[in-house]
């Protein structure tokens, strides 16, 4: 299944605005599917991941500034002063 999603994630990727950091699905039987992926909204995480995990996304899935949500500037600026 991770692998699956990675891939899509991947694929969805787009040039300047990222990759979304977060997807939800509900089935709703019989015939109802959502999907909503989310490229703006921090996780909520189980674990926090470490820091080095932001500036690898940042390097995988790069983002313009204006398209960096503040609460990931955050983050890749505390990865940035952990180095």
């Amino acid at each position: 299944m991770w692998n699956l999603l990675r891939r899509l994630r991947v694929g969805m990727h787009r040039p300047r605005l990222g990759a979304w950091f977060s997807t939800f699905s509900r089935l709703s039987p019989p015939d109802e599917f959502e999907i909503v992926h989310d490229r703006d909204n921090a996780p909520q995480w189980q674990d926090e991941p470490p820091l080095r995990a932001y500036t690898d996304e940042q390097a995988t899935f790069p983002r313009d500034e204006s398209n960096v949500p503040a609460w990931f500037a955050d983050e890749l600026r505390a990865a940035d002063e952990a180095r």
